[in-house]
């Protein structure tokens, strides 16, 4: 422990897996429990240059790692081999690993192994695994809904019919609007090929991990299932007694 007695941690960010807009959270929450002195951010170029903002404005280090296998993410990879190599450095005495992704759940269980402190932070979706690995776990989305900016308090009271027309009306909307139908068109093509129809779970899992900074909140949405149902002519929904799915619409 350094001689101030304050704890040195590691915070690693999953960028491909993380929205940028959690920035000052990350940093907030981080704050109580000690310094971060590696303060790293991974993903691929998409990416990495959605995080270029924060990264200069917190002096951040950008690890750039393109996949060398088409579906296959190697930045997962290269952040967990950066945490081994941080562990066995004895610089640290914690980490805070960034992301709702339960593949990093044997990174926090060795790290913890090794007597480090591990806090996470990710959304509220992430799997019982990762959370229950760490030694604390913070929920980004819940935090940045309390934090709200006033502006966007006032655009929640507003009836939902009201938001749908004036964002339709809205040229940045629109562009939000087609840039969301390549990304599900490439999704289904891809992540979903061998599948006609996709869980609304399934769906709500996936968007993030392939859309870099994905939030339903962007489009005005504080459920999943009222994302996919404002845009009827880029999904196409079945319901049964319990279940929800989905598919692109061709």
């Amino acid at each position: 422990m350094p001689a101030n007695d304050q704890r040195r941690i590691a915070l690693l960010i999953d960028a491909e897996n993380t929205s940028s807009t959690y920035i000052d959270i990350i940093f907030n929450e981080l704050a109580p429990y000690g310094l971060a002195t590696y303060k790293r951010v991974y993903g691929n170029i998409s990416a990495i240059t959605g995080w270029e903002q924060q990264i200069l404005q917190y002096a951040m280090t950008p690890v750039l790692q393109l996949n060398y296998t088409k579906g296959k993410n190697a930045s997962d990879s290269a952040l967990i081999i950066d945490a081994i190599d941080i562990l066995h450095a004895n610089n640290v005495e914690g980490f805070c690993l960034v992301t709702s992704d339960s593949d990093f759940t044997k990174l926090a269980i060795r790290l913890r192994e090794a007597g480090m402190f591990v806090l996470g932070m990710g959304k509220e979706q992430t799997p019982e695994s990762l959370k229950r690995a760490c030694e604390e776990f913070k929920y980004l989305d819940a935090k940045y809904n309390d934090v709200k900016p006033e502006s966007e308090a006032k655009t929640d009271s507003k009836s939902k019919s009201e938001q749908l027309q004036q964002e339709t009306e809205s040229p940045e909307v629109m562009k939000l609007k087609r840039k969301l139908k390549n990304n599900i068109d490439q999704i289904f093509d891809t992540v979903f090929r061998d599948k006609e129809w996709v869980s609304l779970s399934e769906l709500g899992s996936t968007l993030p991990k392939y859309i870099t900074g994905f939030t339903i909140k962007a489009y005005g949405c504080s459920k999943l299932s009222r994302f996919v149902e404002k845009f009827p002519d880029i999904f196409e929904i079945r319901k049964d007694n319990t279940h929800t799915y989905v598919r692109n619409k061709q």
